[in-house]
């Protein structure tokens, strides 16, 4: 199921949004390499909605179509094949108000692994059985 962008943001789809940011000057923002991401992300998740919402360059991810919801993930990629996540950590396990854990992956399959990972340590999309089938084939 493709990752669709949250409604609250109708003027551009998430290829559309990374296809200009391709086509510009971005200091190092790697647009092509976020439509790499958004294929991956269409390819591996098959019955999980997921929602995107663009915050500057970032990619949130969301599971549900809500931009007021919590945050659980966010991608930020750069022109040098680099993938950044950010997720934040479940308020039971936050040492602080809003604590989240960043990583940097250096290719496609360990942003594969770092986005799973990310969601499932965010505890965004709890329950979930796709998701946890996919953590046991790629983590």
């Amino acid at each position: 199921m493709p990752i669709c962008r949250c409604s609250a943001q109708t003027s551009k789809s998430l290829k559309e949004f990374y296809t200009e940011v391709s086509s510009e000057d971005n200091s190092g923002v790697g647009g092509q390499q976020m439509l790499i991401l958004i294929d991956m992300i269409d390819q591996l998740f098959v019955e999980t909605a997921l929602w995107g919402l663009t915050s500057h360059y970032d990619l949130v991810i969301l599971p549900k179509d809500d931009w007021k919801s919590d945050w659980y993930v966010k991608v930020l990629a750069s022109s040098f094949g680099e993938y950044r996540f950010e997720y934040l950590l479940p308020e039971n396990k936050r040492p602080w108000k809003n604590a989240v854990v960043i990583g940097v992956a250096t290719n496609l399959a360990e942003a594969k692994k770092y986005l799973l990972i990310a969601m499932l340590e965010s505890e965004g999309w709890q329950g979930n059985t796709e998701l946890k089938k996919l953590a046991e084939q790629y983590i």
